[in-house]
């Protein structure tokens, strides 16, 4: 993870798959990125791309509003496969939410 300033925090990764009977069974290069607007507003974005044939796998877009006691969340997510994209709105108690950590600068 890298944060050039402080609300903006970018994730780049790698993962792969290896059997060794098998070889090769996937490689996926991955981007994120976490922009805290001021502290009410968040955008999240992601993407996950196959360097080993399929191509794009995951993309994702959230928006999130946070207010005194609730998080109001709009996530926009199309993962390969699926047949489409897919929009989730959540309204949830602030205490129950964490954000998903993005390496070890993410405290």
């Amino acid at each position: 993870a890298w944060q050039p300033t402080e609300p903006l925090m970018l994730q780049f990764g790698f993962r792969r798959g290896f059997d060794p009977l098998q070889g090769r069974l996937f490689e996926v290069g991955s981007f994120d990125a976490r922009w805290r607007v001021d502290r009410k507003w968040e955008i999240e974005l992601g993407e996950d791309v196959s360097t080993v044939g399929n191509g794009n796998l995951r993309s994702h877009l959230a928006l999130r509003r946070f207010g005194a006691d609730f998080l109001l969340e709009l996530v926009l997510i199309d993962r390969a496969g699926e047949g489409g994209p897919s929009l989730s709105i959540s309204f949830s108690p602030l205490f129950l939410w964490s954000p998903k950590r993005m390496g070890m600068l993410d405290d």
